[in-house]
């Protein structure tokens, strides 16, 4: 524009900020102008680069920062059922466009018909086999999930523990390949015999535990030495008891500490000796309590009682310090020095949660009565001073935590994990209630009001995922203790989504015992889910950093060993039709805290 067109009062105007200009000093002149091209450049930058490239997702992986997920990576269009959730909410709009998704129909449980009178509880990898031959829909999805799983593994990192799927290489954790020995038997359920045979021949020919490493003793029994007695109960190979018995020989001396009773975290597997890790002198009170079940199948396959009474003498020790306090709800942490209970957080997420589903799946193995007794009263005790309801439209029941600073009141937090507890209570009602093989005399009002709680906790966890932008749960999530707070929140630091088991294996008990078809319909959301945010397209899946973005989910580039172990193992089996296989499996067997089955001793 000409200054001869300007009015008076903008020509006026304008040289007077040219003045004032001029009169600045000439260094403050030329930053100004340096200020003015960066704000200028960065924003033709987003417009012209990062807008057009939005469809890309930041790889947040600390050594591999500048590689990128594309859609197509993670995404399988053709494979992906419609979501038949509520359109993901955040839990900051208004609670009027929530709505419950709700599933009426219900078929009868098909575990009560009892007309199958087979003398022969033991479960074949032919059996599997033959019913992976008339597989629904839905299974043969999650079948082609794990085939997509393991050819990731075996392409990238075959013999590690662990797939990197992005960068397409292996993690090694133990060193002993811990995918390999936590799928075996999902191969096997699944009815895939030319993968179960690959990871055969890899422990013929290569497995060796003589690693000089320390391992964590909870973690490698509940996933290694489970997965190989686990796969040997479905098809004989002598190789894998061989390899448990080596393994498990190892792994016992971690109850090799001063109190005798409660074991220490770690073990060198080459050199047999154990200690506490540097980090933490204390031992988890789910690390001490979960290995209970695997050390018992052992001895049974060996006639060595050893194993069961090393490893029982920590649960009779903790019946015993529990009958001493009064108190089923149990700290944290436990002293492998003393054997002293920890002053920590009561809590039934991380370092807690599997001591109180051990205590009921070791009387499913074993019918010892004190099991039994502890696990029916601290189920009261969780739901006298743990378990709280949301006061707003939602009403979603949670189990918190008692946190040191604040004893009197339940902290409103609830880890993913908790959502094994639906499961554990729902197994619980089968076998006491529906189907009671004992003589306790406790009523059956109790596994009733067990149910409910499932079923109650169960609708929860549904909306940890639904909630979410991506379907997907976080690891921890909040709820509001007044009607002045959110129902539901998420703290920045517990967006990201492990590929966790729990929810799932919760399904998979509660639609068997119950009927109820809307767990299977919550079942396909989250597998849905799964494929669309976290599958990449050259093999595996990953964990994800921000289930609240579904434009940037920050891939985190790691395949738990428990994704095949567990999440779609579980996933496989709640679409499974054949109700003989199902019935076998829960009225015979046990499955441990990785989703491995070990068969009731009783």
């Amino acid at each position: 524009m000409d200054l001869n067109e300007m009015s008076p009062n903008f020509k006026s105007s304008f040289f007077l900020l040219k003045r004032k200009w001029n009169r600045l000093p000439k260094f403050l002149r030329f930053y100004l102008i340096v200020v003015f091209l960066f704000v200028a450049f960065t924003f033709s930058y987003y417009v012209f680069f990062v807008a057009s490239k939005k469809n890309l997702i930041e790889i947040n992986a600390s050594d591999e920062n500048d590689l990128l997920l594309t859609d197509d990576d993670r995404i399988r269009p053709s494979q992906v059922i419609e979501h038949n959730l509520i359109p993901p909410q955040n839990p900051h709009l208004d609670d009027n466009t929530i709505k419950e998704f709700i599933v009426t129909q219900k078929i009868p449980p098909i575990l009560l018909d009892e007309s199958d009178n087979s003398d022969d509880k033991a479960i074949t990898s032919e059996e599997f086999l033959q019913a992976s031959l008339k597989q629904n829909e839905k299974q043969k999805m999650i079948q082609e999930a794990i085939l997509h799983s393991w050819k990731g593994y075996h392409e990238y990192a075959w013999g590690q523990d662990m797939l990197k799927p992005i960068t397409r290489k292996g993690k090694n954790w133990f060193g002993i390949g811990l995918t390999i020995l936590d799928s075996l038997d999902t191969l096997l359920i699944a009815g895939l015999e030319n993968e179960f045979q690959q990871a055969l021949n890899w422990i013929k020919h290569e497995l060796t535990f003589e690693v000089n490493e320390n391992v964590n003793c909870f973690e490698t029994t509940i996933r290694a030495l489970a997965g190989l007695t686990s796969a040997y109960h479905i098809c004989k190979e002598k190789i894998l008891l061989e390899k448990a018995i080596d393994l498990g020989n190892r792994l016992i001396h971690c109850f090799d500490s001063p109190s005798k009773t409660v074991p220490f975290s770690d073990v060198n597997l080459k050199s047999k000796i154990s200690k506490s890790p540097v980090y933490m002198p204390e031992s988890s009170m789910s690390e001490v309590s979960t290995v209970q079940l695997e050390f018992r199948d052992l001895s049974y396959e060996t006639n060595d009682k050893s194993y069961e009474e090393k490893s029982f003498a920590t649960s009779k020790y903790i019946h015993e310090l529990i009958q001493k306090r009064k108190n089923y709800l149990l700290p944290m942490y436990i002293n492998p020095l003393s054997g002293n209970l920890m002053s920590s957080t009561i809590t039934l997420g991380a370092r807690a949660d599997s001591y109180y589903e051990y205590l009921y799946k070791q009387y499913v193995q074993t019918k010892i009565e004190f099991l039994l007794d502890d696990y029916i009263r601290s189920i009261d005790a969780i739901k006298d001073r743990l378990v709280a309801t949301t006061q707003g439209e939602l009403k979603l029941l949670y189990i918190g935590e008692i946190i040191n600073s604040d004893p009197q009141s339940i902290h409103p937090k609830m880890d993913h994990l908790v959502c094994f507890l639906s499961g554990t209570l729902a197994l619980g009602y089968y076998h006491e209630h529906l189907r009671p093989f004992h003589k306790s005399g406790i009523a059956n009002e109790t596994f009733i009001s067990h149910l409910k709680l499932a079923e109650d906790l169960a609708r929860t966890c549904h909306y940890m995922y639904n909630l979410t932008e991506t379907g997907l749960a976080p690891e921890i999530a909040y709820f509001g203790i007044n009607d002045k707070q959110h129902e539901y929140y998420i703290q920045p630091r517990d967006t990201h989504n492990l590929l966790r088991p729990e929810f799932v294996e919760s399904l998979f008990f509660l639609y068997h015992i119950t009927g109820n078809q809307k767990y299977r319909d919550w079942g396909m959301q989250v597998f849905n889910a799964f494929e669309k945010f976290t599958r990449v397209n050259s093999g595996g899946y990953t964990t994800i950093n921000d289930v609240r973005h579904p434009k940037n989910v920050k891939p985190k580039d790691l395949m738990e060993s428990f994704w095949l172990a567990e999440t779609l193992k579980y996933l496989y089996l709640l679409f499974m039709d054949d109700h003989k296989i199902v019935r076998k499996l829960l009225n015979n067997y046990v499955f441990n805290t990785e989703g491995h089955i070990l068969p009731r001793r009783v």
